[in-house]
């Protein structure tokens, strides 16, 4: 996982409000697709107080190990809700056959946090200047020269460590405040060297002596026309992006902390390719086959006899401008225009959709049919394969370089690719696959919902095509927007937030529609409503000595509430005026029963919207 601060302002004014906000974000999506393995990767920027720099950096590292830590928790209790839910099994099949003890959940030991710099996984960087480094890198510069050991040292430059010159020792935060005013070593081997350099670079002329020595001291090859550039920020970006290169801190990090495909690829099946029931009957060959394309993704089998198998996980959208004019092996490519397929481009033919997406298994080559499959197909079912299913060809493949197009003849398997040919066969998502006895995988899924809704309608009634054509246009190029009719009759466009909402009407104005817009302040849709299960309220139970009541349990089976009506008193309904005939008035309260301890829990309606509920007396729960 690779989580990345950016901010205009410097390090020590950033909000950590927004900051947490943004962590959360992002861990919640990372978290459920990915699991805990991977690395943070966080900005900072230049700052004097570097002890506050690094008190602000320990809290942020913390915040994300607290959000992992809740989402490991978080599945641990979803886990023991399935359990409690389950079917009722015999105690006979609940007992240990080693021991004869019942088969119980027991609760995962404290882990030790998800991302720390001692370990390697978390990387400070800074892409405005092009540097970024970890502290193993310090950690090896050092240790020869404080005669440590390497993987020691690694540990002490993160944490209350300090070194002491006098002794000559890494001693604790109680050592530390009896020898005197000490830096953590974090500060004192990290931040302010790096400072340093950084003061020295800025002073131009004047620190160009000593730029010099320090460049010298590290074996740096920086060209001559970068080190006698007039601005000193291009001569300090030359001489921090040659010293610590963000590329080489990242591509390190990603081989030592992250699990290679083949390795990860089994986890990952579950969630990419559900298991599902074969029915009896089905012939030996079509399993085999079945089974053969699942074991072939499954190994990242990467050559030309394996099935290809790839994952379209979105389609979007590029100016025909920018796609390349020459062919995989150099030769000029004239009448491009007139190779795009029917449904490759849009109505005014000024955009191509391109299909992003991934090769599993096999090799994915210019020229080659592929069968397209939906969510929906059943390589079971005969009917499906009419239905859900239909044969495409790869018209072309590109290697996606930053915002350039690289063209390709073929792709093998661990490969992330651009795909001409699939736009009228695909709307948002699809299966790739040589045969047609290959499962589909599972639909994309997003953590989060569209929040934001407008209306938009042109500013000129006449555009009102161009304006359909361009929703039609962009609800495929975003998979995360929605575009819907209200019940009005307006146009309406969900996004995730605020600046996903102003993309999307910058793309219809600019790209998409290619009209003047007028959109109206968000909408807020209100609807209730009261739901009785199976339509009519029943199960009215009386207990003796008590008012009738309805009783129902939660779904995950460890609470049953229970409803009761009683009248209320004539002195209320007369003074507050509830209600014109005082038979009439009555007050509604629940009994909540715990199932952890079958103790009894109130809850009085205090006003028609607010309620309070107490706790169990028993288990507090």
């Amino acid at each position: 996982m690779y989580f990345l601060i950016d901010s205009s302002e410097p390090f020590w004014q950033v909000d950590i409000t927004s900051v947490q906000v943004q962590i959360m974000d992002f861990c919640a999506i990372c978290c459920r697709l990915w699991g805990d393995s991977g690395f943070v990767g966080m900005w900072w920027e230049n700052c004097t107080d570097f002890v506050f720099s690094f008190v602000l950096l320990q809290s942020i590292i913390g915040e994300v190990n607290n959000i992992i830590n809740a989402f490991r928790s978080e599945k641990y209790l979803s886990d023991v809700d399935s359990i409690l839910t389950g079917p009722t099994t015999p105690i006979s099949e609940g007992l240990d056959s080693e021991d004869g003890h019942m088969m119980r959940v027991e609760e995962e030991e404290d882990e030790e946090d998800a991302f720390s710099p001692d370990r390697g996984n978390v990387a400070f960087t800074s892409a405005m200047d092009g540097f970024g480094f970890r502290i193993d890198y310090f950690a090896d510069l050092y240790a020869a020269k404080l005669g440590a050991n390497v993987k020691a040292l690694r540990k002490a430059l993160w944490g209350d460590h300090y070194y002491n010159p006098k002794t000559k020792k890494i001693v604790g935060k109680k050592a530390a405040a009896a020898a005197g005013k000490l830096k953590p070593m974090f500060v004192q081997f990290v931040l302010e060297p790096l400072w340093q350099v950084y003061e020295v670079g800025m002073q131009g002329k004047d620190g160009a002596e000593r730029l010099g020595k320090i460049i010298q001291s590290m074996n740096l090859s920086i060209p001559s026309r970068d080190l006698h550039h007039k601005d000193p920020k291009v001569v300090l970006q030359a001489v921090v992006s040659r010293w610590l290169p963000i590329a080489d801190t990242v591509l390190s990090m990603v081989i030592e902390c992250l699990p290679d495909p083949v390795m990860a690829q089994p986890e990952r099946m579950v969630r990419l390719v559900p298991k599902s029931d074969i029915p009896p009957g089905t012939s030996k060959e079509v399993q085999t086959e079945l089974e053969l394309v699942r074991s072939a993704v499954e190994r990242c089998d990467g050559g030309y006899e394996g099935p290809c198998v790839a994952f379209v996980s979105k389609m979007f959208a590029v100016p025909i401008e920018a796609l390349p004019r020459h062919g995989p092996n150099g030769e000029v490519i004239t009448n491009l225009e007139v190779d795009l397929g029917v449904g490759d481009t849009d109505a005014a033919h000024r955009e191509c959709f391109l299909a992003f997406a991934r090769v599993f298994s096999g090799v994915l080559s210019v020229g080659q049919r592929l069968f397209v499959l939906s969510a929906l197909y059943d390589p079971l079912d005969a009917e499906s394969w009419n239905r859900n299913v239909q044969e495409a060809r790869v018209e072309a493949l590109y290697m996606m370089m930053g915002r350039g197009l690289e063209p390709k003849s073929s792709v093998s398997a661990g490969n992330v690719v651009a795909i001409r040919g699939l736009a009228q066969n695909i709307l948002k998502s699809a299966t790739l696959s040589t045969t047609r006895h290959c499962w589909p995988f599972a639909s994309m899924t997003f953590q989060a919902a569209p929040i934001v809704r407008v209306a938009i309608e042109p500013s000129d009634p006449t555009d009102m095509g161009a304006l359909t054509r361009g929703l039609r246009l962009l609800n495929r190029a975003d998979p995360f927007v929605e575009v819907s009719v209200s019940g009005s009759g307006e146009h309406v466009i969900a996004a995730a937030g605020e600046v996903h909402l102003e993309r999307c009407i910058k793309d219809l104005r600019e790209r998409f529609a290619r009209v003047e817009l007028v959109v109206s302040p968000p909408l807020v849709a209100f609807r209730e409503t009261v739901d009785a299960e199976g339509g009519t309220v029943d199960g009215v139970k009386t207990v003796p000595g008590q008012s009738e009541f309805v009783e129902t349990t939660t779904p995950n089976g460890r609470c049953t509430v229970r409803v009761h009506v009683t009248r209320l008193p004539a002195a209320v309904t007369k003074v507050g005026g509830f209600c014109k005939h005082k038979q009439s008035g009555a007050v509604l309260f629940f009994i909540v029963k715990c199932k952890s301890c079958v103790e009894l829990m109130q809850c009085h309606l205090q006003s028609v919207v607010k309620f309070s509920l107490q706790s169990c007396r028993e288990c507090n729960t």
